[in-house]
């Protein structure tokens, strides 16, 4: 990085040098008497210049309308009033109105030159580093799915489950056996119907972490309380990527330790086009082994590069909240 950051200002001065010696040559008509002034040295300057200022814009803007509409406007007053300073103090002065239009004109080419080439330079650069940050995320993505599957398909959660059914065959409770049987199918039909999808309506996801609730509650035995607060205009006024919350249900579960006795108890509830989803922090003894593609990955990946949203995290003594952005799209 040291070096890439070096390396546009010595681009710069190769640009410079090669201006400057082809107005030299056109000025005496070839390479004879070919020397370098001052000139070089204040346009490889006036260059740095607007290089920062872009640097310190590209910061604060990222749309690339405002970015070229700010560097340029910026670079034009900044430089101009320092190109004047130069000629006031170490030039003829501003006396002579043709120097001071001439050397004027020709450093605000440079600034409209420079600003352009650079602008134009950083554009290749975001998009070359989106598509590779993309590559990435479908490559995460994918290995998500199949965790998603693995974690539902794999044996110890059929086992679990099966057993659970079992249970509740055995003690003749048949309507509790086929309700149990129905959430059980309804979450292997989400994952497969909505693996591959960007956004699902956000009643939809609700619906199946509700499913996926209702195992876990059959599992765990009031260990686990979920409050969702939640009305139903909002539901189906907002998007969400899929799975989503039982990424997040999976990861209270598998970092917390309830109880009967000392239940997890969950909060859902929307705030601000956010869903915020609230635990009582209850760590586990130990620490569980994780495969880095569940909470960090809808953080610093999914959320962030498809959406250009965050994902909060936030810790407290006794509470761990995640605050996530719900998408609202326009028909």
């Amino acid at each position: 990085m040291y070096k890439r950051s070096w390396l546009k200002y010595v681009l710069l001065f190769a640009f410079c040098l090669f201006r400057h010696t082809l107005t030299r040559i056109k000025i005496h008509g070839g390479f004879e008497g070919l020397h370098f002034t001052d000139g070089l040295y204040w346009s490889f300057l006036n260059g740095v210049i607007c290089i920062l200022i872009i640097d310190w814009l590209s910061k604060k803007f990222k749309k690339t309308g405002f970015l070229f509409l700010y560097s340029t406007v910026g670079n034009l007053i900044i430089v101009s009033i320092y190109s004047i300073m130069v000629m006031y103090y170490l030039g003829p002065g501003l006396e002579d109105t043709k120097f001071v239009i001439t050397e004027l004109t020709y450093f605000l080419f440079e600034v409209i030159l420079v600003t352009t080439l650079y602008l134009l330079y950083i554009l290749i650069k975001n998009y070359q580093e989106k598509e590779k940050e993309l590559l990435i995320l479908q490559n995460t993505q994918a290995k998500m799915e199949v965790k998603l599957l693995e974690d539902q398909i794999n044996p110890h959660f059929l086992f679990n489950n099966l057993n659970i059914l079992s249970t509740i065959i055995n003690k003749g409770k048949s309507k509790d056996a086929d309700q149990f049987l129905n959430t059980f199918s309804r979450i292997y039909r989400y994952v497969i119907d909505y693996k591959n999808q960007e956004l699902i309506l956000l009643s939809k996801e609700l619906e199946f972490v509700k499913d996926y609730i209702y195992l876990l509650e059959k599992r765990f035995v009031n260990s686990y309380t979920f409050n969702i607060n939640i009305a139903g205009n909002e539901e189906t006024k907002y998007y969400i990527i899929p799975n989503t919350l039982q990424i997040l249900v999976e990861n209270i579960v598998k970092h917390n330790e309830g109880s009967s006795d000392h239940p997890v108890e969950v909060f859902l509830d929307i705030q601000e086009d956010h869903l915020v989803i609230k635990n009582t922090y209850s760590p586990k003894k130990y620490k569980p082994e994780s495969k880095k593609i569940g909470l960090s990955n809808l953080k610093k990946k999914r959320y962030r590069l498809l959406y250009e949203q965050e994902i909060s995290i936030t810790q407290y003594k006794d509470y761990f909240i995640v605050n996530i952005p719900l998408v609202i799209k326009h028909i």
